[in-house]
């Protein structure tokens, strides 16, 4: 991204940030990827990418690789992908002078999807309301993970470490005591 900006002020373009907030797609991820099983599937495509990493041409592969992404993991594509494409695009229509030269520096997953967004243009109900969806951190979920992770399973242990106590220590240690001066 250096080079890019340096660019951008040799020629004294401006350079305008126009990615969702990272908290925000952090808090969606979360929400989305609450389950085991969705997060396998990220996973799963992680794996995938790193090995093909080397071996990936723009943009021929690109294509390929969001199809592989979507499949193993829906619900983190719409998120990583089609969620900040989608605000992507609607604040580079906000910022963008008309007829204006615009150079967009993205990644591979989202350089296809940014560009189709712009050429169609705004959707029918995609706007001000829909771009603030998009950029607004929901309820956050650890306090939930913390619950059903460490609380519950905690306590559950406890609750059976005392009961087997009480049952079945505590009587055979009771049983066992001598009285003083009998043998």
């Amino acid at each position: 991204l250096v080079p890019v900006l340096e660019a951008a002020r040799e020629v004294g373009a401006a350079v305008i940030p126009v990615d969702r907030p990272r908290a925000a797609t952090q808090s969606r991820v979360a929400q989305r990827l609450w389950h085991p099983r969705l997060l396998q599937g990220l996973l799963r495509y992680g794996g995938h990418s790193v090995r093909r990493r080397g071996s990936l041409l723009f943009p021929s592969d690109s294509d390929a690789l969001s199809r592989e992404f979507e499949r193993a993991c829906p619900a983190a594509f719409q998120v990583l992908v089609e969620e900040r494409c989608s605000y992507m695009a609607q604040q580079i229509r906000t910022v963008a002078l008309p007829g204006a030269q615009v150079a967009v520096v993205c990644g591979a997953l989202h350089c296809t999807a940014v560009a189709e967004a712009l050429r169609r243009g705004p959707a029918a109900g995609e706007g001000p309301d829909e771009l603030a969806q998009l950029a607004r951190r929901g309820v956050p979920v650890w306090p939930f993970y913390a619950l059903g992770y460490v609380v519950i399973p905690v306590a559950l242990t406890l609750f059976g470490l005392a009961s087997a106590w009480s049952s079945f220590v505590a009587p055979a240690l009771a049983d066992d005591e001598v009285e003083p001066g009998k043998v």
